[in-house]
């Protein structure tokens, strides 16, 4: 059984009812792969109440691994490194274990308005992470009279985040108005990140 939540994350469920009783065992892993995020090793089965479990989350295209979490637990599943797309599970309860994964590209902006005067130009940053990757810089259509300028494009993140400055430009003749521009990054594996920049035209 899958579960897809918001905001992007992606999960894979490993059902695991568990009885108290040492003899007794649990039904455990129903696998579904989510579109391209990915999935977990552990296979179909029944364990005993109490037993270690090793527990394997791999990456889809597109997609890291984030963390584990477990759900509706009666009893106790323990996680032994939550952070460990390779772990032990031990399974003393009733629950669901998930494997959490996120976008492999985020992208933030330093502010997320400005304003300028006709003629003029502003310039903002673009914080790029979650690399090593090589990420190329759009934009949604600009009213007549602005232009962005990327100062690279394509935008290299390393281990560290990418910080690129984009530049927004008007002409003499642009007409006064708030206009609201998407900024796009979007990484090889096709996975993509938008944030939104609000240009105030005095």
């Amino acid at each position: 059984m899958m579960a897809v939540p918001l905001h992007g994350k992606s999960w894979e469920q490993i059902n695991s009812p568990v009885s108290s009783h040492t003899s007794m065992s649990t039904p455990s892993t129903s696998l579904q792969i989510p579109s391209g995020s990915g999935t977990v090793s552990l296979a179909s089965g029944w364990f005993t109440a109490g037993s270690k479990q090793n527990i394997n989350a791999t990456k889809g295209t597109g997609y890291t691994f984030s963390s584990w979490s477990t759900a509706n637990v009666l009893g106790k599943i323990k996680i032994a490194k939550n952070s460990k797309s390779k772990t032990i599970a031990t399974i003393s309860g009733a629950g669901t274990v998930y494997a959490n994964f996120i976008p492999t590209v985020k992208a933030s902006l330093t502010v997320k308005e400005g304003s300028v005067a006709p003629g003029g130009s502003t310039k903002i940053f673009i914080l790029i992470s979650r690399g090593p990757q090589s990420v190329t810089l759009t934009n949604t259509t600009v009213p007549a009279g602005v232009t962005i300028q990327f100062a690279n494009n394509l935008v290299t993140d390393g281990l560290k985040a990418a910080k690129d400055p984009i530049t927004f430009s008007t002409t003499a003749s642009v007409a006064p108005g708030i206009y609201a521009i998407d900024i796009v990054a979007t990484c090889a594996d096709g996975q993509q990140a938008i944030v939104a920049y609000t240009l105030t035209v005095t």
